[in-house]
């Protein structure tokens, strides 16, 4: 049942086995996607991801029948994995040597997959597809491509669609992929393997193959070889049909959502550096299905892009915005979404939970630059005159006598407290804080200032009650924070 007519759509519908398409047929069906989806403009130049499996090679061989024809050029991308003990590398001696047989110019790069997915505690798959894409853009920029042709077909978009349905995605997610993604295109997306396979072997294509695309411990390959199989033997021998039809539905329609999420977007985010955010009363005002994608958005510019990100997560955060309860969610990826007061914050994970500030000596007389706070410390000892205004704000005077030397500075840590000041009783460094609404992300960029025994000032903030400046200080020590530029 790989490939065929479909005579129904619905439960129990069945395929009629058809003949395979010859190169002729499938080489309008790809040229006929080419124009209804406005893929490929005259004058230029595509770049087209080879690994020399059936779907790339197939690509790239009806692209270079179509070239002339379409006034476009032709470059080939081929990423070596370093993988299945060399097998990868002999992929890629024969892409390079298609390539110079069809007199195409190639891009040939290596990349140690298993290695970086080792170091970086992430899986093979998700790892490969980050360097393929980072590494194609690149290509497409330095080579002046408009276009980046990959092989992803019709059975891929099934299996997407099952995927990310297993993984709790969203209509979103489960609309799978389009023709067109900015500079990425899928001439092949409705396209079934079995064409794909019958045209290498009526143009006689000998592809490479790939013997980890069936390893059962890929998830993927689990839903090709088991899941679909059983599905179509068991339900309905057209799922693949109804599976792709239901992506391009939800496709459609969240188009239309889509635009209304983007406006909304647009409307209500405070857009910074590292972070999105949102007032929580705007955002709670709207219908759980926009606040899920104004939230996809928010990651996509945090993060640059929305891959290993699940429905459910967004959706534990419309339910805690309907509730007006606080949450902290984790998501895959390295990202976290809170609520911080009256704000939701959408920003990138810290890699651990310590400081950002590492610990340094503060001379008692002198200057101290902290470069990844973008602050200075500036110091003096002066004799204290009764007259003098005391200094408030950014800058302190703290009795010099009361000071336990070596002073030094780092950023806060689990655990630390101090006394502030015009307080009694000791008061735990987080508490004051959440007491004083300093930003989550804030609080580690927060320089804190001790002596040998205890904090004496968190900068910028409060000194500590034990180093005031009472009756019988006769020297003091200035300390001014001073942000730098």
């Amino acid at each position: 049942y790989e490939t065929g007519a479909v005579r129904k759509i619905g439960f129990g519908a069945e395929r009629e086995e058809i003949a395979p398409m010859q190169p002729l047929e499938l080489k309008e069906k790809v040229k006929e996607n080419i124009r209804r989806n406005k893929l490929i403009d005259p004058g230029a130049l595509v770049i087209v991801s080879v690994s020399g499996g059936p779907d790339s090679l197939c690509l790239l061989h009806l692209l270079s029948q179509l070239r002339e024809e379409l006034h476009f050029a032709i470059h080939v991308f081929h990423l070596d994995h370093l993988t299945r003990d060399g097998e990868s590398t002999q992929d890629a001696r024969y892409v390079e040597s298609v390539a110079e047989n069809w007199n195409l110019p190639v891009t040939m790069i290596e990349a140690d997959i298993e290695e970086i997915s080792k170091r970086e505690r992430r899986s093979f798959q998700s790892v490969a597809r980050e360097i393929r894409r980072n590494h194609l853009l690149q290509s497409a920029d330095s080579l002046g491509a408009s276009r980046i042709a990959t092989g992803h077909q019709a059975d891929d978009q099934v299996e997407t669609f099952l995927f990310r349905l297993l993984r709790g995605s969203g209509p979103k997610g489960l609309g799978g992929m389009n023709y067109r993604e900015g500079k990425l295109i899928k001439p092949l997306l409705n396209v079934w393997r079995r064409e794909i396979e019958d045209y290498c072997q009526a143009a006689g294509l000998s592809p490479r193959m790939d013997w980890t695309n069936r390893e059962m411990k890929y998830e993927r390959n689990r839903i090709r070889n088991q899941l679909i199989p059983y599905l179509e033997r068991e339900f309905s021998p057209a799922l693949r049909d109804i599976v792709f039809r239901t992506a391009e539905i939800l496709r459609d329609e969240e188009e239309v959502m889509d635009s209304l999420a983007e406006e909304l977007f647009q409307n209500l985010a405070v857009v910074r550096e590292e972070s999105v955010q949102f007032y929580v009363k705007e955002l709670a005002r709207q219908p759980r299905s926009l606040v899920r994608r104004i939230l996809r958005r928010s990651i996509q510019r945090v993060k640059g892009e929305l891959l290993d990100v699940d429905f459910l997560p967004l959706e534990e955060v419309a339910e805690a915005l309907e509730a007006d309860e606080s949450f902290h969610i984790l998501m895959e990826g390295g990202l976290e979404v809170y609520r911080e007061y009256d704000r939701i914050v959408a920003t990138k994970r810290s890699v651990s939970g310590e400081s950002d500030l590492r610990e340094r000596e503060l001379p008692l007389e002198g200057e101290l630059d902290i470069p990844e706070a973008g602050l200075v410390l500036k110091t003096r000892e002066m004799d204290y005159n009764r007259e003098s205004p005391i200094p408030q704000g950014n800058t302190v005077w703290m009795d010099l006598d009361k000071i336990v030397p070596p002073l030094k500075v780092r950023g806060w840590r689990g655990g630390d407290r101090f006394i502030p000041l015009g307080m009694k009783k000791i008061k735990k460094l987080q508490d004051f804080f959440v007491d004083s609404k300093v930003p989550r992300r804030a609080r580690k960029r927060v320089p804190i200032v001790e002596d040998f025994h205890k904090i004496v000032w968190v900068a910028g903030l409060r000194m500590d009650q034990r180093v005031r400046i009472d009756g019988d200080t006769k020297r003091v020590l200035e300390i001014e924070l001073r942000r730098v530029g």
